[in-house]
């Protein structure tokens, strides 16, 4: 038996779980929500956001299809023309999925000398049953009734509708992305208090105390919030996005970027200890079909430059030393002696001091300069507190280090 993330009892049946709803392409699947919580979510909770209006929009413009195997139309429902409010009208979608506006029979409530009765020409064929009905129902003989019929076109009609956009019961929707997300990356998280009065929340779909229990980060429909990560991440795309990520005043964060439509932070935890690197970010993607993770070092590998040092040497007052040095600088075959491609440290003597120069200079106590933009370009200059020496190819000498500027440029965002 395990403990359900959502109901919190021991239960033996499980299945999988759309963390982000397969109706909006997810492709995000844990197995630790039970066969019952996890048919609740999709009916109370999940649905608040795959028909939501913005997100039927969405849907529509990408053609993703439901379970039904069609794609939403969001404007399902009863319109009427604007210079007409009687005249009742339908926009349906034919097989390539563009609005087709359909005229719903427009049918005289009660008999009058003269009326008229309005069909759209796909119900031509339907017009002597609906007429027939009308002058039953009004008692009137066929034979006393002259029937004319005439033929209109009205190219690109004015249609008024009406949408409701709901700005608020979707965040409970939202919510349960980011809880599933941070307790699949965060296990120990499942004990948090917080996380004890999300999951009630999600379980008793209790949008009343949604926002009395939780506190929330923007209205989740500005994505102003997701500026911090935009030289990181490529928001502008139909790609879903999931951050977590920690600070010492807030706490455990986590905003939860749908198709861009919808961006919304939520604290998940006063705690800020559960992150080694202080950042995760989950990136759903629709084309390929994929979810993948990124720590923070896999993140900068994706999206900026290796690592390039550039060192401040001390040289001597002397002519012959720094001409030799210079010789060596220009040479074709100028390179830093490594052993197993690193970079070590040396003492005058030429004894390896470390091994690695990045074991010296993640050192916290050393004074470190930030240069650059830090978003396009990150430079640091980092001041050496020891004296320290490298060596250079292919003169193959000791020169002594007092300064080293680690560079990396920004390539491309995920």
């Amino acid at each position: 038996m395990m403990k359900c993330i959502i109901c919190r009892e021991n239960k033996t049946e499980f299945n999988d779980e759309h963390v982000i709803p397969d109706s909006i392409q997810g492709y995000y699947h844990i197995n630790t929500v039970c066969t019952d919580c996890n048919s609740r979510l999709g009916t109370l909770i999940d649905n608040k956001l795959t028909n939501h209006k913005f997100i039927e929009f969405q849907r529509h413009l990408l053609g993703i299809k439901g379970k039904s195997g069609k794609i939403p139309n969001p404007f399902s429902g009863t319109l009427f023309l604007k210079d007409n409010p009687e005249q009742k009208i339908r926009l349906e979608l034919d097989s390539e999925g563009n609005f087709e506006p359909r005229l719903l029979p427009n049918i005289p409530k009660t008999f009058a000398e003269t009326f008229t009765i309005t069909l759209d020409i796909k119900d031509e064929h339907k017009k002597d049953e609906i007429i027939n009905k009308f002058l039953k129902r009004n008692g009137i003989p066929k034979e006393q009734v002259r029937i004319e019929q005439v033929k209109e076109k009205e190219n690109r009609p004015w249609i008024h509708a009406s949408l409701k956009i709901d700005i608020k019961d979707f965040k409970l929707a939202i919510l349960k992305i980011a809880y599933e997300f941070t307790i699949d990356q965060i296990p120990e998280y499942f004990n948090d208090s917080t996380a004890i009065k999300i999951s009630k929340l999600l379980k008793e779909a209790d949008f009343e105390n949604l926002y009395k229990d939780i506190t929330f980060f923007g209205d989740g429909l500005n994505n102003q919030i997701l500026e911090p990560f935009s030289h990181l991440i490529e928001f502008e795309n139909n790609n879903h996005y999931l951050i977590l990520f920690e600070s010492p005043n807030l706490g455990l964060i986590c905003f939860v970027n749908l198709f861009n439509i919808f961006s919304l932070g939520i604290k998940m935890s006063d705690s800020s200890s559960f992150l080694p690197e202080n950042l995760l970010v989950g990136k759903n993607d629709i084309t390929k079909k994929s979810f993948e993770v990124y720590n923070i070092r896999e993140l900068m590998s994706q999206t900026y430059t290796p690592i390039e040092y550039r060192f401040q040497y001390f040289l001597p007052k002397d002519q012959d030393i720094f001409n030799e040095f210079i010789k060596n600088d220009q040479d074709p075959n100028f390179d830093f002696y490594r052993e197993n491609g690193k970079i070590p440290f040396f003492d005058k003597h030429g004894n390896i001091v470390y091994d690695d120069i990045d074991i010296k200079l993640k050192q916290n106590n050393l004074t470190k300069i930030p240069k650059g933009d830090t978003k396009n370009e990150i430079i640091t200059q980092i001041l050496l507190d020891e004296e320290l020496y490298i060596k250079l190819l292919p003169i193959n000498k000791l020169y002594r280090v007092i300064s080293v500027q680690i560079e990396q440029y920004r390539k491309k965002k995920i």
